[in-house]
């Protein structure tokens, strides 16, 4: 590692919730989605983002893990959903500090998915539900939501999921 991106990781680890193994994750993690030539999902991008993927899951597994969790488990656009409910704005001014503000956001909307805590999170899955909803919100959609993704949560670690 250079000192410059060490230097990075150090100043994101005083202001957010991770350690630094995680930012440097998250930091790949945010430049694949930055890759406009990768065509892969939000959801594909981040998962292959992760260590999990090349150290525990021979070849194309975790790619055809993703593929049947989007197809089949997730409701349909969950990821975009999930993107735009991440999407903050943020109030610290990163330009003045010479940080990436896209970064930043990325980050803010990382922790909010659960490090900052459950009220945090679960803002984040009643944006989720809420999209395109006119009406008042159906709580039976939250806990659906909720219950798919604990059961994404199952299929994408566990080593024997077989689809």
């Amino acid at each position: 590692k250079d000192m410059s991106s060490q230097a990075q990781i150090n100043k994101l680890a005083e202001r957010y919730p991770f350690d630094n193994e995680e930012l440097e994750q998250l930091i790949r993690c945010h430049s694949a989605l930055l890759d406009t030539k990768n065509v892969d999902t939000f959801l594909t991008k981040i998962a292959l983002s992760s260590p999990y993927s090349y150290f525990f899951l021979p070849g194309n597994e975790m790619r055809r893990r993703i593929e049947l969790i989007e197809g089949q488990i997730l409701p349909c656009g969950f990821g975009s959903c999930l993107r735009a409910a991440m999407s903050v704005d943020l109030f610290v001014d990163c330009a003045n500090e010479g940080g990436d503000i896209s970064l930043e956001r990325f980050l803010e909307g990382i922790a909010d998915c659960g490090q900052r805590g459950h009220k945090e999170a679960l803002k984040i899955i009643w944006l989720c539900c809420s999209a395109g909803v006119d009406n008042e919100l159906e709580p039976s959609r939250i806990v659906d939501l909720c219950f798919r993704l604990g059961f994404s949560s199952e299929v994408l670690v566990s080593p024997d999921a077989d689809a």
